[in-house]
């Protein structure tokens, strides 16, 4: 453990509209940010996830496929990749059982992968 305990991230205020910056990114609410900047945001999201699975899937994904995609796609795909490793690598494997909320986000990955297979 490199984090002392009882160590607590200060929090870091925004003056325009009072909200802690600290995971503003992760939640989406930055919407300063160039779809550029977007776009290599999520790839380095997608080859940087926790299990080794994953980071082929996802990140082939981004590099191939994520230029692509409009904006509401981005939104649905972002809110997908907050989910855990293994939940998703989970329903990629088994798509009947896909919760609504994510599910085309999935389903164009799975699609992809299975076109790239034929």
């Amino acid at each position: 453990m490199f984090r002392q305990r009882g160590f607590k991230q200060q929090a870091k205020i925004d003056p325009r509209d009072g909200r802690d910056k600290r995971n503003q990114r992760q939640k989406g609410i930055d919407m300063s940010e160039d779809r550029e900047t977007r776009l290599k945001r999520l790839r380095l999201r997608s080859w940087r996830r926790g299990i080794k699975e994953m980071d082929l899937i996802l990140g082939n994904f981004a590099d191939q496929e994520m230029a692509n995609l409009t904006d509401a796609e981005l939104d649905a795909h972002e809110s997908m990749m907050a989910e855990h490793d293994q939940d998703l690598y989970y329903w990629i494997t088994h798509p009947d059982e896909i919760p609504d909320e994510i599910a085309p986000a999935l389903h164009k990955i799975r699609s992809h992968f299975l076109q790239l297979s034929k």
